[in-house]
């Protein structure tokens, strides 16, 4: 790739701009060449053909033929896999003539290169054509190239092919082989059958729970086949000891029906008592600014309120890093600063009984009012430790303000700020009274919109007698960063998505009434932003998802959904 990178013709390399790499036609085309090689390692990836990129650096200075097998560092290898390129070192063009009068296994795709180090030269080409080397068309041949020659395990699936949602990677030891493997699929399980070209005992150990269990093994021709289940981006690890006999057996891969169901034993909602494990958040986004005594400005952004004092006092802006970089100039300036304002308005329908707070980050040299009266700045912290905390006086019902004043400089840089406290916010962003209790759905529309804490739901399960039955519970929808269950006051598990969405509490129950805790763990999307993106589709989020204006820019709040959304079920089944 960097053979063939240079500047497009019609680029004006004298202006320099963020993102240049999404509109120059060049780059773009040799990004579709790149992402082709990413296809092409995942495909080997998710084939279960473990492989290492060779570096042709550390080849130049470290490696050599011994043998048939070519040596990098310690490690040697049967098989050179050469992908689809146009240039390659004048040092592993002969790495790779002297691995193949050797007797090695080069397997090359597509066209042999035309040069060397970006020079033309048809060196390969000359002994190529002579040596023992295998030429296939595309990826999908070389696939197949692999598996007849090179395959040393193999994941089927329940329909017969290679599970490619299982990932693996095989390791030797000093009594045999360590195969681990993964789940990338979030949503579904898998049955899969392992093939290993070895025979030995193998133990499956379990990442998640620490434990491990001895599998049943069918042997034939040196070679062993064990069947697992790997949950919903579960992961086992495999050790296969050559040392011992494995255990054998018929193995099956297990039939559930589509349709199957399990014995209720309770149906916890769909509402619930709930309590916070944080304050309540209001982050307050756009305010009204002034230059020392001057009016009011009408009520806009944050960050475009910052922009345009930037501009008013000549100042480079600081939303990004352009050329050259903001720490190289951003302390020089000479200047004392220039007083300024900020003025932030919220509505109260039911004035909170507790103390609130007002979250700023890097507020040093900052003074700030509420309804007239000065607040102090705490030692309390919100998120991070540069988000400190002024206490405010008590709020009054209606319309309040916050004058946030001091010296603007150049290093100066405004944030949003976050009011916080025991209070609950409704769908006209006004502070009202909480009521202890959500319904299942998403928290943000019932008076939680910017909280970023936990939340724990309370649930009443009846007296279990001993029947000799497993309770299991079944979490069902959420939307939250992991979940955690508690039965009366103990934990009995983390859940994640579908990932582990059930978890045994037959241990924690008791002969009289229990109580079940949910403890949703949130995270800041929703008190930090962005909050204005007319579009959420991008894959990544920048400086800029942060500033949207017009076509871009949407006028109300886009939040992502937290809480309990589906049916909790216990189910009772019988001991195993």
């Amino acid at each position: 790739l960097w053979t063939m990178c240079g500047s497009d013709p019609d680029e004006d390399l004298g202006r320099v701009e963020m993102n240049m790499g999404w509109t120059d036609r060049h780059i773009m085309r040799l990004n579709e060449l790149g992402n082709e090689y990413n296809r092409f390692a995942e495909a080997l990836v998710r084939n279960h053909l473990d492989f290492d990129f060779g570096d042709e650096i550390i080849m130049a200075e470290n490696a050599a033929v011994e043998g048939s097998l070519l040596r990098v560092g310690k490690c040697k290898y049967s098989v050179v896999v050469v992908p689809k390129v146009c240039s390659v070192f004048a040092s592993t063009a002969a790495l790779l003539e002297q691995f193949a009068a050797a007797g090695g296994q080069i397997i090359w795709t597509g066209e042999l290169p035309t040069m060397t180090e970006g020079a033309p030269d048809d060196r390969i080409k000359v002994w190529a054509d002579k040596a023992n080397i295998t030429r296939v068309a595309d990826y999908d041949a070389l696939l197949q190239e692999l598996d007849r020659t090179a395959r040393k395990v193999s994941v089927k699936a329940v329909t017969g092919g290679e599970c490619t949602d299982i990932l693996t990677m095989l390791r030797q030891t000093e009594d045999g082989l360590v195969l681990t493997t993964v789940n990338n699929d979030r949503d579904k399980g898998h049955f899969v059958r392992v093939n290993l070209k070895t025979a030995g005992a193998v133990t499956a150990y379990d990442p998640w729970t620490g434990k491990s269990r001895e599998l049943v093994c069918e042997v034939s021709n040196g070679s062993i086949t064990f069947a697992d289940f790997l949950a919903p981006a579960g992961s086992c690890v495999y050790f296969v000891n050559e040392k011992q006999m494995p255990v054998t057996g018929k193995i099956t891969l297990p039939y559930e029906h589509p349709h199957r169901t399990e014995p209720v034993f309770a149906v916890l909602g769909p509402s619930a008592p709930v309590r916070r494990t944080a304050p309540n958040a209001l982050t307050l986004d756009r305010c009204s600014w002034r230059l020392a005594d001057e009016a009011w400005s009408a009520e806009t952004d944050v960050w475009q309120a910052q922009r345009a004092l930037r501009d008013r006092l000549g100042m480079c802006q600081v939303y990004y890093n352009g050329a050259p970089q903001r720490y190289s100039w951003i302390y020089d300036s000479k200047s004392a600063g220039k007083p300024f304002a900020m003025r932030f308005t919220f509505h109260v329908e039911d004035a909170p009984e507790t103390v609130c707070r007002l979250a700023v980050e890097k507020p040093a040299g900052l003074s700030l009012t509420c309804n007239g009266v000065e607040c102090r700045l705490t030692d309390e912290w919100y998120a991070d430790r540069a988000i400190r905390c002024f206490a405010l006086p008590r709020l009054r019902e209606g319309e309040n303000e916050l004058i946030l004043s001091g010296l603007y400089t150049a290093e100066r840089e405004l944030e949003d700020v976050i009011l916080l406290g025991d209070f609950a916010v409704d769908d006209s962003r006004a502070l009202t009274r909480e009521t202890g209790r959500l319904h299942f759905g998403d928290w943000c529309f019932q008076g939680y919109p910017n909280y970023s804490g936990s939340m724990i739901y309370s649930f009443s399960v009846p007296a279990v007698k001993s029947t000799g039955k497993r309770i299991t519970l079944h979490l069902g929808e959420y939307r939250a960063a992991v979940a955690e269950v508690f039965v009366n006051g103990t934990s009995a598990g983390l859940l994640f998505g579908h990932c582990r969405d059930a978890v045994d509490i037959t241990e924690l129950l008791t002969d009289r009434e229990n109580t079940v805790e949910i403890k949703l763990t949130g995270t800041p999307r929703n008190v930090f932003g962005p909050f204005h993106q007319a579009y959420t589709g991008c894959s990544r989020i920048s400086w800029a998802d942060f500033r949207t204006e017009g076509e871009t820019y949407c006028s109300d709040y886009v939040l992502e959904p937290y809480g309990l959304m589906g049916q909790i079920t216990l189910t009772a089944t019988d001991e195993d």
